[in-house]
């Protein structure tokens, strides 16, 4: 005997509240009587999945000092995603189950995974309802929820956006975690966000091919000209492990656009597909595995960084970017000179 139970998570214990499995036989042959019993039920959360569809950067006017950020997800319980085949190309989840329960009562948590500001590490975001994509299909919903982003003395701030699903459903996983910048837009500074598909990084902490990198910078002058300031927050994914990589500490900042016939120094008139600007900035940057979210590992600190950019204009689709760590402190010599190529 099987079922398909679509209780909330829990234990259900005989005729107690809540009530257990109850079964009844009834005889018709005289050599057996009639009995009958209770036991206990366990119900489990269902997995879910989530791909995140929100904003990556939010850029805001120098005279403001926050600004709104619209975060979404699309939630599908395991069943939707399909049977594992490794392939090629690997398709499905290795955690399936053909038992799909309803993805409206799951609920989506935005958390922040570090303190940033007067959030605590793993303080809430926003939360929202599910919302199915198609009526008639219980296992895929999405969510969309706001909450209002503040930049500090630098000009920006990088949130590390975790997605968690509670309620009927579980995850809570590092590799779902997205990089989110906010931050005042104006000249004598460089900015961004997004993310890249990895298809040529190389290096001790490359990016798996296909993978998702996330990554956040501002880095600018201050008011006076005389003191670089600024912070990047890139998250690599390898192997099974997510890396963490942040850095505040700026060295050097060089920015160069393209004349039509050479490149000069500065970018006074914005990037275009056919004058290109592309900038370079130095600094350090500690690294944490960050696998687990809530006990990440510390990898280094102190590493040297460059992180080098090539920006076409709007819709950025051909902008490349790229990740060094040149240098080292003395423990930790072996990853000197390793990269992320520029793509």
């Amino acid at each position: 005997m099987s079922g398909h139970v679509l209780a909330a998570p829990g234990t259900y214990l005989g005729t107690n509240s809540p009530a257990g499995v109850s079964a009844a036989f009834t005889s018709s042959d005289p050599n057996f009587t009639n009995s009958s019993g209770t036991g206990k039920l366990t119900v489990t959360q269902e997995d879910a999945r989530v791909t995140y569809g929100g904003n990556l950067f939010v850029g805001i006017p120098l005279s403001a000092s926050s600004g709104t950020i619209t975060l979404s997800a699309t939630v599908a319980d395991i069943t939707a995603l399909g049977p594992y085949n490794a392939g090629p190309p690997p398709t499905g989840d290795t955690a399936y189950d053909p038992y799909p329960g309803d993805i409206q009562n799951a609920t989506v948590t935005f958390i922040t995974r570090d303190a940033v500001g007067t959030y605590a590490a793993g303080g809430t975001l926003c939360t929202a309802p599910v919302v199915l994509i198609n009526s008639s299909d219980l296992k895929t919903g999405s969510v969309t929820c706001t909450f209002t982003g503040y930049v500090g003395s630098t000009g920006s701030t990088q949130y590390t956006v975790g997605t968690v699903v509670s309620n009927y459903y579980t995850r809570n996983a590092a590799g779902d975690n997205t990089g989110v910048t906010i931050s005042q837009v104006g000249s004598g500074m460089i900015t961004g966000g997004g993310y890249l598909v990895m298809k040529n990084s190389a290096g001790t902490f490359a990016g798996t091919q296909g993978t998702i990198n996330n990554f956040g910078f501002n880095v600018k002058y201050n008011k006076s000209g005389t003191n670089l300031q600024g912070n990047i927050n890139t998250i690599v994914r390898n192997g099974g492990h997510v890396y963490q990589i942040k850095g505040n500490s700026m060295t050097s900042l060089a920015a160069q656009s393209w004349s039509g016939s050479t490149w000069v120094s500065g970018c006074p008139n914005g990037a275009t597909a056919t004058n290109p600007c592309k900038a370079q900035f130095n600094g350090s940057a500690n690294i944490q595995d960050v696998t687990n979210p809530v006990a990440p590992i510390s990898i280094d600190g102190g590493d040297s960084m460059q992180f080098s950019m090539t920006d076409y204009g709007t819709p950025g689709t051909g902008d490349t970017a790229g990740r060094r760590q040149p240098g080292c402190p003395l423990n930790a010599r072996s990853r000197c000179g390793q990269a992320v190529v520029r793509q």
